[in-house]
């Protein structure tokens, strides 16, 4: 198991352009696929959601 890239607390961004900063909530290793997956919160209002190590970057893509 490596570890994982980012870690709970810390500031990514999503991989398509202009994406507003997210927060990382939580954070999930799945043994069978060998993976992390983040809990990112973008906004207040809106869903949290999971992502892939691969989506989310730690510099904004313009």
């Amino acid at each position: 198991m490596n570890n994982p890239k980012y870690n709970i607390g810390d500031w990514v961004y999503h991989i398509t352009p202009d994406s507003p900063k997210g927060y990382i909530l939580d954070i999930t290793y799945h043994f069978l696929g060998n993976h992390f997956e983040y809990l990112v919160s973008f906004a207040p209002e809106s869903a949290s959601m999971w992502y892939y190590e691969h989506e989310l970057q730690k510099s904004k893509t313009f």
